[in-house]
């Protein structure tokens, strides 16, 4: 699975993550909790 983070949260850049396959895109600041709960979905 592939996590996304990024500074900007533009709406083609969730476009550009999707096409590129990214299971999901996070805005900065991430939360940390967010990021755990996620990674433990794999």
């Amino acid at each position: 699975m592939l996590i996304a983070v990024s500074g900007y949260g533009r709406e083609g850049d969730h476009a550009q993550a999707r096409e590129a396959c990214f299971a999901y895109f996070l805005v900065e600041p991430v939360d940390a909790e967010l990021l755990a709960g996620l990674s433990a979905l794999r």
